[in-house]
């Protein structure tokens, strides 16, 4: 009997481990790419709403991530130098925080590194679930066309060489 019993909850687990595996799965974000940029409304460090919509026409690099996020935090500083050569060239960065926590250790973090993109507020995940994001941080690029043309899963040096080619091919874009 007591076979059975540990039979059961072995299956019964991995049931739930591969439900939830397939349920974040990698496979699902290829989805996005050569779609439309699901439009979403968040709130900034300041109270304002700001939507995707909001950057009609221009392109955007948009960003999940999260302060306790090591990769995130490395990345920031490259994504703060890109954001001060590329802002005037018509890119828009949208970092999404995914903090649980306050507002306020967001704002905090955001000060330590001297970020001045906007920095938008999903406590809740919403946005992140709609993007299918299973792992920070996540950034997708959408062409003026509000088309996602990439998707980049961990950690990039935004400012290398490599990223600016990707950039001023996505600002290019016809």
């Amino acid at each position: 009997m007591k076979l059975l019993i540990a039979v059961f909850l072995t299956v019964s687990m991995l049931t739930v481990i591969f439900s939830i595996a397939y349920a974040i799965s990698p496979w699902e974000i290829e989805e996005l790419p050569g779609k439309n940029a699901p439009n979403f409304t968040l709130r900034d460090l300041e109270g304002r709403d700001i939507s995707l919509s909001d950057f009609h026409r221009k392109p955007v690099l948009l960003n999940f991530w999260a302060t306790w996020c090591i990769p995130c935090r490395t990345e920031m500083p490259s994504m703060e130098r890109l954001h001060r050569e590329y802002k005037e060239k018509g890119l828009v960065i949208l970092a999404v925080s995914v903090d649980r926590e306050s507002a306020e250790k967001v704002k905090k973090f955001v000060k330590e590194l001297s970020l001045t993109f906007p920095i938008l507020l999903d406590p809740p995940g919403k946005t992140f679930r709609t993007y299918k994001v299973y792992a920070i941080p996540a950034t997708f690029l959408i062409n003026k066309y509000g088309i996602i043309v990439d998707k980049i899963i961990w950690e990039k040096d935004w400012a290398s060489k490599e990223s600016k080619e990707l950039i001023d091919k996505m600002l290019r874009d016809k």
